[in-house]
């Protein structure tokens, strides 16, 4: 039996075996006991194999508080011999790998909901002419922002003229803008934003899927206003989806207040947190997870994007495989003006369930293409998505 990376040698008699060196072990202990902090979204992939081997989580952790002692550096250790395999102070945040200050996190979130609440204090008509105009301001200035977006225009779309590349990286600056402060209202006011659904296109299919009682995935790009489809699946099907804290305890108060509205079930990015997903996905749930998100090292794999290799997160495809779901593309279209949204359902590439993993992220990723392609304004360029390229490959940006 090869020892636990944490150092106690009664776990062996908690866990019945150690699993990848300690891995799995460590992530558990880590979750349960660092309840000020968070695991990082990269965690949870690996819990999809770890979960269904554990005894119990919390057996691991009421053992391990026997063993250690809290020590001032922030880490745990063994009378004077520190066990620094685990980071359990309130101060350290396993997903950001650095110490905080809790003052001086209170005030950036004390700040960051005053400036959300000021902006949804503003009516949404004047909400959207606001954010128009400082999106086209921003996007007039040769910002960080618009030098990504053009990057990732010019890697996505090369058969599209450079005039054509730099108007649609400015006209998605202004739908990012105006993502950001309806967001900023509807979490305050989720009614706002559900009432401004006016048309729904390509939903008899999930609707369908629900009414046989199959489990659901909706997967869910950085496209359009993902909080306004989160509020219509919430309010159609039920939504069990989960939430991985800002670090920012204010700011997440505000955000699950307004996802919550309509009765969504959010579930912990932990292990008990994937594990209550799976069980309510087995029983026929709906659930929504971002596809398109940059995962750490640890928890995805290289699949083509547009042509090109973006690291892309493995949880959903396991997800899929693991409780069968009928998966479907989704997303609320933005329509001009004040006009409100249009949610608009497609399925997904039957291969996102293929045994080979990879296969199932190809499938996955250009399922995402043809989506964007509806209306490429309202992807989010800025977004860093190809800032892990494979081995010996140079960042493009």
């Amino acid at each position: 039996m090869r020892k636990c990376l944490c150092g106690v040698p009664s776990c062996h008699d908690v866990t019945g075996e150690v699993m990848d060196g300690g891995r799995y072990h460590l992530l558990a202990v880590r979750s349960v006991l660092t309840w000020n902090s968070y695991i990082s979204p990269g965690d949870v992939y690996w819990w999809l194999d770890a979960v269904p081997r554990l005894v119990s989580v919390r057996s691991i952790a009421q053992n391990l508080t026997k063993h250690h002692t809290p020590c001032s550096c922030g880490y745990q250790k063994k009378k004077e011999k520190e066990c620094c395999a685990l980071a359990l102070s309130p101060l350290y945040s396993p997903a950001m790998g650095r110490r905080t200050n809790p003052k001086t996190q209170r005030i950036k979130g004390i700040t960051a909901v005053t400036a959300l609440r000021l902006i949804a204090c503003l009516p949404f008509a004047l909400n959207r002419w606001v954010a128009t105009l400082l999106g086209r301001l921003i996007a007039a200035f040769p910002t960080d922002a618009r030098r990504v977006s053009e990057v990732n225009l010019s890697l996505c779309y090369p058969d599209r003229s450079e005039p054509e590349r730099r108007k649609l990286a400015r006209e998605s600056l202004v739908e990012s803008l105006k993502n950001t402060f309806e967001i900023a209202l509807f979490w305050r006011h989720p009614d706002q934003g559900l009432k401004r659904v006016v048309a729904v296109d390509g939903d008899a299919p999930l609707r369908q899927a629900v009414a046989d009682g199959h489990p659901i995935m909706i997967l869910a790009p950085h496209l359009g206003c993902w909080e306004v489809l989160n509020f219509w699946l919430a309010t159609e099907f039920g939504l069990h989806a989960m939430f991985a804290p800002s670090g920012l305890p204010e700011v997440d108060d505000l955000v699950l207040s307004g996802r919550e509205h309509f009765g969504s079930t959010m579930y912990p990015t932990t292990a008990r947190g994937v594990a209550g997903l799976v069980r309510a996905m087995k029983k026929g749930a709906l659930t929504a997870i971002l596809p398109d998100q940059v995962p750490d090292r640890r928890s995805g794999r290289h699949a083509p994007f547009y042509g090109q290799p973006a690291y892309t997160g493995t949880l959903a495809c396991k997800l899929i495989r693991q409780t069968g779901a009928v998966t479907f593309m989704a997303w609320a279209r933005r329509l001009p003006g004040t006009q409100g949204y249009e949610i608009r359902v497609r399925p997904a590439d039957p291969g996102v369930a293929d045994e080979d993993l990879d296969k199932a992220l190809t499938a996955m990723n250009h399922s995402i293409e043809h989506l964007i392609d509806e209306s490429p304004s309202q992807y989010l360029w800025s977004y860093k998505r190809f800032r892990r390229p494979p081995a010996g490959v140079d960042t493009p940006y």
